[in-house]
C-alpha cells in the first residue's frame, strides 16, 4: 500500500539524490509524481469549473 503513496516516491527519489545514486529508476519516480500531479490538477480544475459555472 505504501508504494502507491506519492510520499514514498518522493522520499525514495530524494534519498537517491542525497546518496549520489543516479540511475534510471529515478525516472519512474518522477513519472509517478508527474502523473499524480496531472490527475490532481484535472480533478481540481473540473471541480472549480463546475462550482464557478453553477
Amino acid at each position: 500500500i505504501a508504494r502507491f503513496s506519492p510520499l514514498y516516491h518522493a522520499v525514495d527519489m530524494l534519498r537517491a539524490f542525497t546518496l549520489g545514486i543516479l540511475d534510471w529508476s529515478i525516472l519512474g519516480h518522477v513519472a509517478f509524481l508527474v502523473g499524480m500531479v496531472l490527475v490532481g490538477m484535472t480533478i481540481a480544475s473540473r471541480r472549480v469549473e463546475k462550482l464557478l459555472l453553477s
